[in-house]
């Protein structure tokens, strides 16, 4: 067994001091726990990194005008009614998809602050995101047949 001893002092200067104990059951359940937490992120990680491109698309395909990286991630939040994913991560997917014409940029000056690279989708990409979607749709009812398809909460 693992001790702690916590001390603990009142303000009239006497000090309790009580001895705490953690045993390695406890401690293999926390080391089960981060584990578990661990391959859960993974799996999520996985799942994300698919769909990143097809969510890419699809906003700058609704979008009037060119985005900028931030407004995009922020464009992302709206539509979840949170932050989805760390606003970097979508940089490297971006330049993929135009790497791959899917999406054109350009630089431009900014009012408030550095020059912006926006990005819109081009005709191949309006081409692509309509087959993902299609593909998409696919494979969600899919997973939604085998393992159900009840609503996150």
């Amino acid at each position: 067994m693992i001790h702690n001893i916590v001390v603990l002092a009142i303000p009239n200067g006497t000090h309790l001091e009580r001895k705490t104990g953690i045993t390695e059951t406890d401690k293999n359940t926390e080391e089960d726990q981060e584990d578990k937490r661990r391959r859960d992120l993974k799996f999520e990680k996985n799942i994300i990194s698919g769909m990143i491109s097809l969510v890419l698309l699809a906003i700058t395909e609704q979008s009037k005008e060119p985005l900028y990286g931030y407004r995009i991630s922020k464009e992302m939040e709206i539509k979840n009614g949170k932050a989805f994913l760390k606003q970097g991560t979508i940089y490297p997917v971006l330049r993929a998809l135009e790497r791959d014409r899917l999406l054109k940029s350009e630089i431009r000056e900014s009012e408030s602050g550095p020059a912006r690279k926006y990005y819109w989708i081009t005709d191949e990409g309006k081409d692509t995101l309509k087959i993902w979607k299609e593909s998409w749709y696919r494979i969600r009812d899919f997973v939604d047949s085998v393992v159900g398809g009840e609503p996150c909460e």
